[in-house]
């Protein structure tokens, strides 16, 4: 029979379930059962009067053509609550956009119409015959099929939902009949030319020589009053438990301080460069009883555009306070304005602490807002033992890494290396050598395909922005016939591996995309 649906028409071959049909039958006719069995014929009583074939059909339980029938799925108060209260929508009950309300002229007795009702559930009525002999819809029976997802709502609704930016609250909106769940639509309500709650910068209003006013911006996202002049210190970020991007610390943080010279990019002890802008101190300690390598970067804070700055560190707690100090550097100067650049793998001892310098390259950016991060690395992200004999080849499946800061690296060519002046994504694999005798191998990355290119060095530790052009091997392009780059990728021949110890390997994008390459890592002993 015909069948009109909100949501488009049913196949012909689709198994249905009806409602109980309206009023009675007589003899002859047919009535969708409510199993779904089929079409059955329903015969009259004996004992019941006949029925004028002439009259008009008719049905007690059709109700008048002006009611509006929601099946029990109005909105409660709850719901408004939930929504956000004055002025932000509770939802639709059901479709309005519904082909036809109860009461409403239907074109054929028995179609059966849909509507999406409730959090995604559908309901469906009847085209009745009436005592005037019009047809008209019946009341839509119960709403079924509703999303139990902890996320359901109704339809249109909305609600302003978790914190968002500088003291707002994020604007939800509940899709439309696809899954009824909540989505974030925007940020309202934010303290105009307000400040992220926690934040601190440092003024120097009326304050002789390195003196400064602490300023915190409070709870409600508007700065408080200015403390007393006194001599600014670094801040203290504490060291992630773990390794791993989850696990990084942040410190939301300003440039302050009086305009110095910045550091040329390169090598420690530095050079003094031509630009000169505002800085700020962090001190990094750790409280373990092993050594850690740590990686430093900088990124964009809620409160304002990132400066352009460079990062350098220094050994302790202790602010230099001259130039000459402040060129007394032990990590390399590392330029910082994109937040993916910054210090990899900077080493601090058991026990020991490291403070770093994050200089701007403008002399205007006097509490500029940041945010330093710090990331506890691995020792070795990956790691694989030489092959058990000559001619051997082991391997293994990896993929340079995609978070956490870029590095620098090697270029190709012989040992010591020239040290790259962008930043790439990389992994480091430490090759082991359990065996009794130094083990002679070649290492290489094999690429899945032609567009994943690498460049690889070797050491006989793992390397720090200081040590990267210290390597016991660098990328040739020599390992795998004509055209090495495409069919097998870099390769370091002729290494040593110490008897029971390791060499390390970083593996680098050939390019600085951020996108996560895989590689196999072979190994073949010699």
């Amino acid at each position: 029979m015909p069948h009109k649906n909100g949501f488009g028409k049913r196949s012909a071959f689709a198994v249905t379930v009806t409602l109980v049909a309206i009023g009675c039958a007589t003899a002859g006719e047919q009535v969708n059962t409510a199993a779904g069995a089929g079409t059955q014929t329903a015969m009259r009583d004996a004992k019941a009067p006949s029925r004028d074939p002439s009259a008009p059909r008719t049905d007690a339980r059709m109700p008048a053509a002006t009611e509006l029938d929601t099946g029990g799925q109005t909105p409660d108060a709850g719901d408004i609550a939930d929504a956000g209260g004055t002025g932000l929508s509770a939802g639709e009950p059901f479709d309005p956009a519904a082909e036809l309300a109860v009461g409403a002229t239907c074109a054929s007795i028995n179609d059966v119409q849909d509507r999406r009702c409730g959090k995604c559930g559908n309901q469906q009525t009847l085209c009745t015959r009436q005592s005037d002999g019009s047809l008209k819809l019946a009341p839509y029976g119960p709403c079924r099929g509703e999303s139990t997802s902890t996320k359901a709502c109704f339809p249109n609704a909305q609600r302003l939902g978790p914190a968002c930016g500088l003291c707002g609250k994020t604007l939800q909106n509940c899709d439309t009949g696809i899954k009824c769940e909540w989505s974030d639509i925007s940020c309202e309500g934010e303290v105009p030319s307000g400040c992220e709650a926690g934040t601190v910068r440092y003024l120097g209003l009326g304050c002789t020589d390195d003196a400064l006013q602490r300023q915190a911006c409070e709870d409600t996202c508007t700065w408080g009053v200015p403390a007393a002049c006194a001599a600014r210190g670094a801040d203290v970020l504490a060291i992630p438990g773990a390794p791993g991007p989850g696990m990084a610390t942040k410190l939301e943080a300003t440039l302050w301080g009086p305009a110095r010279t910045a550091l040329k990019v390169g090598a420690c002890p530095a050079t003094l460069g031509s630009a000169s802008g505002n800085d700020h101190y962090t001190t990094l300690r750790n409280a373990t009883a092993a050594a850690v390598n740590v990686s430093v970067w900088v990124s964009k804070s809620a409160s304002g555009p990132l400066p352009s700055t460079v990062l350098t560190a220094y050994p302790g707690a202790v602010l230099p306070s001259t130039d000459a100090a402040r060129m007394a550097c032990s990590d390399a100067v590392v330029s910082g304005p994109t937040g993916l650049r910054g210090l990899s793998a900077l080493k601090i001892a058991a026990g020991a602490e490291v403070t770093v310098r994050v200089s701007s390259l403008s002399p205007g950016s006097i509490n500029a807002p940041f945010v330093l991060n710090a990331q506890l690395e691995a020792t070795a992200e990956e790691s694989i033992s030489v092959p058990t004999a000559a001619g051997l080849t082991v391997q293994a499946d990896y993929a340079v890494r995609v978070a956490g800061p870029a590095g620098l690296r090697a270029e190709y060519g012989t040992c010591p290396a020239r040290v790259s002046t962008s930043n790439y994504y990389y992994t480091v694999v430490t090759v082991n050598n359990p065996e009794a005798a130094p083990v002679n191998v070649t290492v290489g990355a094999l690429n899945p395909n032609s567009s994943s290119y690498f460049v690889m060095s070797a050491y006989a530790a793992r390397p720090t922005n200081i040590t990267l052009g210290a390597c016991v091997g660098a990328a040739t392009y020599n390992c795998a016939g004509p055209s090495p780059l495409v069919s097998l990728g870099p390769c370091v021949p002729g290494l040593s591996v110490p008897a029971g110890g390791a060499i390390t390997v970083l593996v680098s994008n050939f390019n600085t995309s951020t996108t996560d390459k895989p590689f196999t890592f072979k190994v073949t002993r010699l």
